[in-house]
């Protein structure tokens, strides 16, 4: 939805919105973000499973964070989330 925001505030009669792109990153043995990603890939998993015939085994999901965690740190590395983008206006 995040691409099509502008379009779709202006095709509702609001005026051309302000937008802001996001893209969460970090790093370190504490970063949240390897169990935000752990859980995003978890929920998604039912989809995967029927659209790729991935399964939670093949994938690894239960050590995913843990695994996730060791390569970045090890690599001295950071990772990034998938981006966000918001959009607001006043009429």
């Amino acid at each position: 939805m995040g691409p099509k925001l502008f379009q779709t505030f202006t095709a509702a009669g609001l005026p051309a919105p302000q937008l802001r792109h996001d893209t969460p990153i970090g790093g370190g043995p504490n970063w949240p973000g390897y169990a935000y990603l752990t859980a995003t890939i978890r929920n998604l998993l039912p989809f995967l499973t029927k659209v790729a015939g991935i399964t939670p085994e093949q994938l690894g999901i239960d050590t995913l964070e843990d695994r996730l965690r060791a390569e970045v740190v090890g690599q001295g590395g950071v990772q990034l989330l998938p981006p966000l983008i918001g959009a607001w206006a006043r009429a």
